[in-house]
């Protein structure tokens, strides 16, 4: 979709917040304003001027079952009526600890620990390190550039 919201049509959140966000991969001083998504359900993005599109990246891949799907938002429900948060310095929860058990399992020999994290609003870099006799990643590990 190529054409550009008009400027009147534009829900005020989106200029008011824009001096305050970066937005990855793109050029901030000649880009025009992004889509204004409102909603979201399945494979579609739903715009504030009435269409749709279709998430073909999966919001960077992290709906690849969709968006609002029934099991993901009974699960999330879940969590939040029983734990939203809980830090781990000192702490510990069971859905967590479930998982990383669950993930570790999955991985190759040799990478048994997990690290949760949501980064916070930084540039990151990634590298990869990478085992010469198989060509397979060895770990995967993300540096803050500040």
């Amino acid at each position: 979709m190529s054409e550009e919201i008009p400027q009147n049509a534009q829900p005020d959140w989106l200029n008011a917040g824009k001096p305050h966000i970066w937005l990855p991969y793109t050029q901030m001083h000649t880009a025009p304003n992004p889509l204004p998504v409102i909603g979201a359900e399945g494979v579609y993005l739903h715009l504030a001027n009435g269409h749709k599109l279709i998430d073909g990246i999966s919001s960077w891949w992290s709906v690849c079952h969709g968006h609002r799907h029934p099991h993901m938002m009974q699960a999330v429900a879940r969590q939040l009526d029983t734990l939203p948060h809980v830090m781990f310095a000192g702490l510990a929860h069971e859905p967590a600890y479930r998982l990383a058990e669950r993930l570790a399992a999955l991985a190759p020999a040799g990478l048994e620990r997990v690290f949760f994290s949501i980064p916070a609003p930084r540039r990151w870099k990634w590298r990869s390190k990478w085992l010469s006799s198989t060509g397979k990643i060895k770990a995967i590990t993300a540096a803050a550039s500040l």
